[in-house]
């Protein structure tokens, strides 16, 4: 069957996300599209302190990067990315402040852990036990955000890398053991198992099994052979 499958979709060279915190900064103090003052009032950002209890940073992602009017300055997507931000509730229906981040990228959704309000910030003090702003929550979760972004981008290239790139598995195992694995490839193969499952294989994958299975055919056909 020809077409590209998921596995084989490219995943962007360097960083998912590049986040620039000072440029994220000005462009919230600009003039708002919404409100008629600034971008921080259209987005529900107050120049007041942070409070957990009554503020959501998972909210303030949702806004600021899924629903905003125009791109956000030093928010910078590598091409063939989007990421959206699913926010979850509670018990009650109520949204808890928590969401899971989606990336898209090469055909594939990836799907972060369940990040809790209190890791999009560093709480209610600074570093030096000062109060937070409403807006230093908001570049704070914007970076944590970026960081777990580019994280899963990177780990999603690593295991493509690793299923594409020849390494030294075949060196971990006797030749019998081998052998057995090409037979088990080359019967799924026979059996159709493999195009129940076409999209978890890349191209090379795709090949190296045909392959297999070829060659399996005619080391069966040589043992009907000598058996007549």
């Amino acid at each position: 069957m020809d077409g590209t499958f998921i596995a084989d979709y490219a995943i962007p060279d360097g960083p998912a996300v590049t986040f620039d915190a000072r440029a994220v900064y000005e462009w919230l103090h600009g003039p708002g599209e919404i409100s008629g003052r600034t971008r921080m009032h259209d987005y529900a950002i107050d120049p007041e302190l942070y409070d957990p209890e009554w503020h959501r940073p998972a909210d303030w992602l949702y806004r600021l990067l899924v629903a905003a009017t125009s791109p956000m300055d030093g928010w910078r997507l590598a091409d063939g990315v989007t990421v959206d931000v699913e926010e979850t509730i509670d018990s009650d229906d109520a949204v808890d402040g928590s969401a899971v981040l989606v990336v898209s990228v090469g055909g594939v959704r990836l799907a972060s852990h369940h990040i809790g309000p209190e890791e999009f910030t560093s709480g209610t003090y600074g570093p030096a036990g000062e109060p937070i702003t409403q807006i230093e929550a908001v570049l704070q979760s914007l970076a944590w955000a970026a960081d777990v972004v580019n994280r899963m981008v990177e780990e999603h290239r690593l295991v493509r890398a690793a299923a594409t790139r020849p390494g030294p598995l075949s060196c971990r195992f006797p030749d019998v053991d081998v052998e057995a694995a090409l037979v088990t490839l080359a019967e799924l193969v026979r059996r159709g198992v493999l195009d129940q499952h076409a999209d978890i294989l890349s191209a090379r994958q795709r090949e190296v099994a045909t392959r297999v299975n070829d060659g399996y055919e005619d080391v069966l056909g040589a043992q009907l052979d000598d058996e007549d």
